[in-house]
């Protein structure tokens, strides 16, 4: 997935005067970007030929295992053990993040600019 973040060279700038600040925004983001990952994880973007009646629904609950967050990281994906096997004939990560890559760009670009809001207000 590539996500573009506007503003990324005054981020960095920001990030040398108020990293405290920074980390906030941006790990606030990453939260909210996996939870919009997790949001994406459905039929639509799944595409199952098997019908919904005759699935148990545990690759779609596996997502909420599969997320991981600390400083500056994020990620998630099914822990179900048959996941690779199924996304091999079925490309559904690839779904999922093409519908969630607007929606997390921006979020992080919100960030960037509550980062330069804050930092501005800080300023004064």
């Amino acid at each position: 997935m590539n996500i573009k973040v506007n503003g990324l060279s005054g981020l960095k700038s920001a990030f040398q005067k108020r990293p405290e600040i920074v980390k906030k925004y941006i790990n606030d983001a990453i939260s909210r970007a996996v939870f919009i990952i997790e949001n994406n994880a459905t039929d639509d973007n799944f595409q199952f030929i098997t019908p919904r009646s005759q699935r148990t629904g545990w690759l779609q609950r596996s997502f909420k295992l599969g997320i991981q967050t600390r400083d500056f990281f994020g990620s998630i994906g099914p822990t179900a053990e048959y996941a690779p096997k199924v996304h091999a004939s079925n490309p559904f990560m690839e779904r999922i993040a093409r519908a969630a890559q607007p929606h997390i760009e921006r979020e992080l670009n919100d960030a960037v600019a509550g980062i330069t809001s804050e930092i501005a207000r800080q300023a004064q």
